[in-house]
């Protein structure tokens, strides 16, 4: 794949880029109005009684953000106005507020787009200062594949409409991008940071509060901090743990209890009640946190609640991704072992886990899209040319059929969300 001297990888992710996001916005011109008239009744609300195509972007939670916007708007108050829009970051609602619905919408969708071209270029050079040194030629191609792979992300129609996914993942990206220029593992596994570059390293964790801060499966980045702070522990290395991973790990897990515990307890308690009657050592901060009330709640969300019969098809809309990273886990746990992914694994490891066992099954295929690892293991396995792992074959030709059926669909409003 891509071998020859003639390929150029700007020419390659450029044409790629532009060839996905025309045909997905082509999907969205052609299909037809939605069947659902929520969202015709939510623009009636600001004047809009037509249809605009760009209404069928306002599909599933993409009107939760816009909601938000208008009310950060008219209000000039940053919080929802109501408490089971806080599962959709106020943060990106901010962002993307212009002057009305129309230029809120269209700004959101510019955004995205440039948003997932540049973490495209982030992921490509991540790739390349993550695997080992075997070769100019060899590294450019698994990053190439890579960043091809990333365009045809099987999150498809949410990342043309106006959902936090790319900056969540633009910031996850660029965030392990700094953390790996900071680090280095010797012959031994154990990890040697670079104290030239230890802004580097600690600017990472601000990436990965501000990824968290639009999407809460983010918060699994800390992993990076645990694994770097055991293996500095396991040098005595106590206190280069404590100035770089300790400290990281603390402004992440920092930004974690302000933004679910702090700001929610000041904006509805104690009034409210439910939720807001404990508090922790009665501080301002609830036991409970208003997003795990929400998902809970408004979503089912809990161990094993959506195991039932119903939700069949919504375990089998998320099994590809399921397999994919399943076996991309196994093939860097004991196939081709490199240190450098050991923390991907163990997040990768702990996605899964939340995903299957607690969450809505099918979101995985759009909350997974920070996840480089599956990518990597797709992007070495047709680089070595392997001809007997049916699982990337199948998973390639499902997701052809999967980016413009998914696109279609989002833009009818039909399931799968």
């Amino acid at each position: 794949m891509f071998k020859g001297s003639n390929y150029k990888p700007f020419h390659v992710v450029n044409a790629t880029f532009v060839g996905v996001k025309l045909l997905q916005f082509i999907l969205v011109w052609l299909a037809p109005s939605t069947f659902d008239t929520s969202t015709h009744l939510f623009l009636e609300r600001f004047g809009i009684t037509s249809d605009p195509w760009w209404s069928k972007l306002l599909a599933w939670d993409s009107v939760f953000f816009v909601k938000t916007s208008e009310w950060i708007r008219i209000t000039g108050n940053w919080t929802p106005q109501y408490e089971h829009e806080w599962a959709f970051s106020p943060y990106w609602a901010q962002i993307i507020t212009s002057s009305d619905v129309q230029h809120t919408v269209l700004r959101a969708v510019v955004l995205n787009i440039l948003l997932h071209y540049v973490s495209t270029w982030i992921l490509y050079f991540l790739t390349k200062v993550t695997f080992p040194p075997f070769g100019q030629k060899a590294q450019t191609e698994v990053a190439l594949i890579t960043s091809v792979l990333f365009i045809l992300s099987s999150a498809a129609g949410f990342l043309i409409s106006i959902y936090s996914e790319p900056i969540a993942f633009t910031l996850s990206l660029f965030g392990m991008l700094l953390r790996q220029l900071s680090v280095k593992f010797d012959v031994y596994g154990n990890i040697q940071l670079n104290h030239i570059k230890w802004i580097g390293y600690v600017l990472s964790s601000f990436c990965f509060s501000m990824a968290f801060l639009n999407r809460s499966n983010c918060l699994l980045l800390g992993i990076f901090y645990i694994y770097d702070c055991l293996n500095l522990w396991k040098q005595k290395m106590w206190i280069t743990s404590i100035f770089y991973p300790i400290f990281s790990g603390a402004v992440l897990f920092a930004t974690f209890v302000y933004s679910y515990y702090y700001v929610p307890y000041g904006v509805f308690c104690p009034e409210r009640g439910e939720w807001c009657t404990r508090k922790i050592l009665d501080l301002p901060l609830t036991y409970q946190s208003l997003y795990s009330y929400i998902q809970s709640k408004h979503w089912n969300v809990g161990f094993l609640k959506y195991w039932t019969l119903n939700n069949i098809p919504n375990f089998l809309f998320g099994l590809p991704n399921i397999l994919i990273i399943w076996n991309s886990v196994d093939y860097f746990s004991y196939q081709y072992t490199l240190q450098n992914m050991k923390p991907y694994i163990w997040i990768a490891r702990a996605l899964l886990l939340i995903i299957v066992f607690f969450a809505n099954v099918q979101i995985i295929n759009r909350v997974s899209s920070f996840l480089p690892l599956p990518l990597w293991f797709i992007a070495d396995i047709l680089h070595k040319k392997y001809t007997d792992t049916r699982v990337v074959k199948y998973y390639l030709i499902w997701l052809l059929i999967w980016i413009p059926l998914q696109t279609a669909l989002f833009a009818c409003f039909l399931p799968p969300a």
